[in-house]
């Protein structure tokens, strides 16, 4: 049984002039990648002394994947 919104929960993004304007994707981006894709995307590191289970996303946020 799944939780609530499953896998296909729709997520808007927007970041003025980095995240392509009406672009739509049926692609999974898991909740756990926005840490990571986050951090990243800021400039920052994500920590070493643990595992992180999350993906850096932002190629495909950026479109540039």
């Amino acid at each position: 049984m799944f939780g609530p919104g499953s896998n296909r929960t729709p997520c808007l993004v927007r970041w003025s002039g980095r995240v392509p304007a009406g672009r739509v994707s049926n692609e999974l981006v898991h909740e756990v990648d926005f840490f990571t894709t986050l951090v990243t995307a800021e400039g920052g590191t994500v920590p070493g002394d643990r595992q992180i289970d999350g993906m850096d996303m932002s190629s495909f946020l950026l479109g540039t994947d």
